[in-house]
């Protein structure tokens, strides 16, 4: 989070809506065309893989905004817990309706948007803390020069440790 102002998130996020938006409308646009030329039937009738595509366009981008929105009215630190909140119901939300509209367990259906999203939310949070922390090594070791090398021994653990002098300011 250091050094990252709330408009940079905000910024990046209507960048990442909106370029999802537009490659989850073509694979939409192209899995339907494929599927009207895969059958000749189907191919007699009027095509839907343009309405198809506004849909999955307009669909993800409204849905994208969800998480970003409290980025919008509270604090960049705050509205990191209430953005997974808001997406959290939001995915409960379209468990709940998918399941009544195909008429399935509404509970059931409900729950397993929420915890499958959740985890997806959880594997997105986990690989960016993994990267960012990658990020910082690799950055400490081009642009921090290591002088030495010494190990010492570790007054809690008891045993030898390696430590880094870094020299330099």
């Amino acid at each position: 989070w250091a050094g990252i102002s709330q408009k940079e998130v905000i910024i990046s996020g209507l960048v990442l809506i909106s370029v999802e938006a537009f490659s989850m409308s073509v694979g939409s646009f192209l899995s339907e065309r494929t599927t009207e030329e895969s059958y000749s039937d189907i191919a007699t009738q009027k095509s839907k893989s343009i309405p198809a595509a506004i849909i999955m366009f307009f669909s993800y981008l409204l849905c994208g905004l969800i998480p970003l929105l409290p980025y919008l009215i509270i604090s960049r630190d705050q509205a990191f817990w209430w953005s997974i909140l808001a997406s959290l119901c939001a995915l409960f939300l379209l468990g709940f309706f998918s399941a009544k509209i195909l008429h399935t367990h509404i509970l059931k259906g409900a729950f397993r948007m929420m915890v499958i999203g959740g985890v997806a939310i959880s594997l997105g949070i986990i690989v960016g803390i993994i990267i960012l922390i990658l990020l910082c090594e690799i950055f400490v070791r081009i642009f921090i020069p290591v002088s030495d090398q010494l190990y010492e021994t570790d007054p809690y653990i008891g045993r030898l440790t390696y430590v880094r002098i870094y020299s330099g300011t």
